[in-house]
């Protein structure tokens, strides 16, 4: 006999990327009248409820760039449309004989059917499908239909996929009876964790720990945990294979990067979640998060353990309001740690005897990992706090705010704004023009990439702001500069390398050089430069000032480094230490 509506079916095709394929199935949901814009394919045969583990959770799998959807498969851009329902009565006993060892069947709980409709909310959020729930004589019509079920002690849930036999298919059953917290799912705790995870059963995801379930083996051990797929069983990396955790640890509060990889890399990914600017802030005393003002949800205890899935926009981490020293990194599949001095809101992953905590979430926040190499999740700008913060940027065009403490900023790739704040800061650029503002304090800025032995072609405005500050235009391999990994490249900044022009088309725009407290630290000692006058344009603005140049042997032409805007070259001398450094691969400043 045939229960619910049967959604038509699709296979599933690898990606490639075998960390994300571990948690595909071989199916997913293709509705009749809309299709799915993922396209995948592929057709492993697909054992019952996950395969032979104690039913529960899924797969987990970590991602690389996605292939393109196969086109021949279906069109993008349309979405599939999956019903949903908390089934109210269960009169044929049919049905309870074709789960064998199951009965005891009885809805859910209105605390149950609120977390669902809120997890149903987060998978729509990051896939391109719609989750709609069906009410009233429609719920047995539905192809995901949720209820409780007393069983044996295997299991807190357990789901079909979208391959299981007719009666099966997308079925979810909550043990009522053998833990009570599976009846009273918050964010953060268990019960909401047991939902996530068999919601991504009855969707097509498997356990991040199977070998014969999906489209390719078990994820790597190194990604293998609930800090990357709600589909683990393992609560931290290298920890015990448990179905059904007992201990009161913290619980992810969200899908996690590898999830969302992996459903999108089923049925495609949502770009209009949060498409417009968008600002993520976090409490402090509760751990609830909020997208421009409005909560996205209060967890259960005061921890921070999620990860950020944003459609597009130019979005911003503002972490300002606690005086903790903070690691933010905006880079896809990064954590970041917003207590990096303390273990404040951070999840506990393994509980000692005695209530010992000896294994913690290794961040608060996770970025999600780019759909087809998009560009349109990135976050693009992060606010530090009261503390001394170390802040990275991505491939987007970031602006990068440290406020208050000894703060380290760095750019990367794009055209970058780096605000330092009071204090102590240093100021990484990075590649392409940027923009870097150290502000009050004695600060250190770089513009250009220190780790780079190619010619830098770009030009970056440096502020120094306040106090005797520090413009990088030379490095040596030995630490001249604090980094935040690796020696610098022992190199002159700003040589573009073309020896018969004299290049001004790279070069620090120093805007604020203040004559006996700044200094300019340069590579070699002061046989190696020269400075003249020099007027240079830059985005259609003329800049009139002193040049200090690379003194280049004739017939070649000296080769323009900086420029200290507004400062009159009989002002300068390159041999005057107040104003010039010398940095060398076997010296240190």
């Amino acid at each position: 006999m045939t229960y619910g509506q049967l959604t038509p079916t699709t296979s599933n095709t690898a990606t490639g990327e075998r960390n994300i394929d571990s948690l595909i199935s071989a199916k997913r949901y293709l509705h009749e009248s809309k299709q799915s814009s993922g396209g995948m394919g592929g057709d492993p045969e697909q054992p019952p409820y996950g395969g032979d583990e104690p039913p529960i959770g899924g797969g987990e799998p970590p991602i690389d760039p996605i292939d393109p959807p196969d086109e021949s498969d279906e069109p993008v851009g349309i979405k599939t449309r999956i019903t949903y329902s908390f089934p109210d009565e269960f009169r044929d006993k049919d049905y309870e004989s074709d789960y064998g060892g199951f009965d005891g069947f009885n809805a859910f709980n209105s605390a149950q059917k609120a977390a669902t409709r809120s997890i149903m909310k987060m998978y729509e959020s990051v896939a391109n499908f719609d989750l709609d729930e069906l009410t009233d004589n429609k719920d047995r019509d539905a192809t995901i239909r949720l209820a409780n079920a007393d069983g044996t002690n295997r299991f807190d849930g357990i789901a079909g996929f979208p391959s299981e036999p007719d009666f099966m298919q997308g079925d979810v059953w909550i043990d009522s009876v053998n833990d009570p917290r599976n009846t009273n799912p918050k964010i953060g705790n268990k019960g909401y964790w047991v939902l996530m995870h068999e919601i991504g059963h009855a969707l097509g995801l498997t356990h991040s720990h199977e070998t014969h379930a999906n489209l390719d083996g078990p994820m790597d051990s190194w990604l293998d945990s609930k800090e990357f797929t709600v589909m683990s069983y393992k609560a931290h990396v290298g920890g015990e294979l448990i179905p059904n955790p007992v201990d009161e640890v913290d619980q992810p509060q969200s899908l996690m990067m590898y999830d969302i990889a992996a459903i999108q890399a089923m049925y495609g990914a949502n770009f209009d979640t949060r498409s417009g600017n968008t600002t993520y802030t976090f409490s402090t005393s509760t751990g609830e998060m909020f997208a421009n003002g409005q909560s996205l949800g209060k967890p259960e205890n005061n921890t921070i353990f999620r990860t950020i899935w944003d459609g597009n926009g130019r979005d911003t981490y503002d972490f300002s309001n606690t005086g903790r020293s903070q690691s933010i990194n905006l880079r896809p599949g990064a954590w970041s740690d917003l207590s990096a001095d303390s273990t404040a809101q951070n999840a506990r992953l393994k509980i000692e005897w005695g209530g010992v905590v000896t294994k913690r979430a290794r961040g608060h926040i996770a970025n999600a990992l780019q759909h087809n190499d998009d560009p349109r999740s990135l976050i693009e700008n992060a606010k530090g706090g009261g503390g001394s913060d170390t802040i990275q940027g991505n491939i987007a065009r970031n602006h990068l705010y440290g406020n208050v403490g000894d703060d380290r900023l760095w750019g990367w790739d794009n055209n970058d704004t780096l605000d330092g704040g009071s204090e102590d800061d240093l100021l990484f650029g990075g590649r392409h023009n940027d923009i870097l503002k150290g502000g009050p304090g004695n600060d250190i800025l770089v513009g250009a990439d220190p780790y780079s032995n190619t010619p830098h072609n770009e030009v970056d405005v440096l502020w120094g702001g306040a106090d005797a500050d520090r413009f990088v235009l030379g490095l040596a391999s030995d630490y001249s500069v604090p980094t935040v990994g690796g020696p610098p490249a022992n190199r002159i900044l700003y040589d573009d390398n073309v020896v018969w022009t004299e290049g001004q088309n790279s070069y620090a725009l120093i805007m604020d050089f203040e004559l006996g407290i700044d200094r300019i630290q340069l590579r070699g000692d002061s046989r190696d430069y020269n400075w003249r006058s020099v007027e240079v344009v830059h985005d259609n603005q003329t800049y009139l000032g002193t040049g200090i140049y690379v003194d280049n042997p004739v017939p070649h032409r000296d080769e323009l480094i900086g420029v200290l805007v507004g400062v009159n070259a009989s002002q300068i001398s390159v041999y005057d230490s107040s104003q010039f450094s010398y940095v060398y691969a076997t010296t240190e400043f």
